[in-house]
């Protein structure tokens, strides 16, 4: 009854899983139990940051290696403290792109609907962009919520904003939250509105906003925010 098993792992080696994650030994276990299964829906959960962009193909040879059927590629969310360090560059998410047009083995390599800035340009081709639509980017609050272990909800597991209702129904109806994403959600920040991807692009709400709904977007960290219109 089991959907899938999904293994978080950011680095082929333990010295680059280190820079973000612990448990890189139980991951690899992990991965051993899961090929020997033969498990049919398994997959590695891996977030791309500028410290582990070029260990990517390794990583994929780590997913063909334990027979792993899927590569989920993640986007940097902020820490508790609301810091958001070591973001890929401009330059390192156009390598991955590259690489995945270019991958012809057995393993999907899918780009999470957050990770909005890769997408983009994952979708750009010479006679338009297919990166377009509601899964674009960021879906908070408009094809999904979460349910937090209190009880209360959240626009996703990301962003904070945590209200009380008695029903996931009266939730999706009449939080003041959602109904803000859904209503007035705009790229405010001048290099968003300018930026040729704008179209593109939903970014994600909980690293524009940090932990706060305001319309104002702070969008510092996004490395495309200087590819402007001329």
């Amino acid at each position: 009854g089991v959907y899938g098993i999904y293994v978080s792992i950011n680095g082929s080696t333990e010295n680059i899983n280190a820079i973000s994650r612990n448990g890189f030994i139980h991951a690899i276990k992990a991965l051993d139990i899961i090929s020997k299964s033969e498990f049919p829906r398994s997959a590695i959960n891996w977030v791309m940051q500028s410290s582990n962009a070029e260990d990517f193909s390794n990583m994929i040879k780590l997913a063909e290696n334990y027979n792993i059927q899927s590569f989920f590629i993640l986007m940097r969310k902020p820490d508790s403290d609301g810091h958001l360090d070591d973001y890929p560059t401009k330059e390192q998410i156009e390598m991955l792109c590259t690489y995945i047009r270019q991958y012809t083995g057995n393993v999907e390599i899918v780009i999470d609907k957050c990770f909005s800035q890769m997408k983009a340009v994952m979708g750009n081709w010479i006679f338009g962009n297919v990166n377009n639509g509601i899964y674009r980017g960021c879906t908070a609050g408009i094809d999904s919520c979460a349910l937090n272990v209190d009880g209360s909800f959240s626009p996703c597991r990301h962003l904070l904003l945590s209200e009380r209702f008695c029903s996931m129904q009266e939730y999706w109806t009449n939080s003041v939250f959602l109904n803000s994403l859904r209503t007035e959600f705009d790229m405010e920040s001048m290099s968003c509105r300018l930026c040729t991807l704008k179209k593109y692009c939903r970014p994600c709400v909980a690293n524009l906003n940090i932990q706060k709904l305001v319309l104002e977007m702070k969008n510092t960290y996004c490395p495309f925010c200087n590819t402007i219109k001329k």
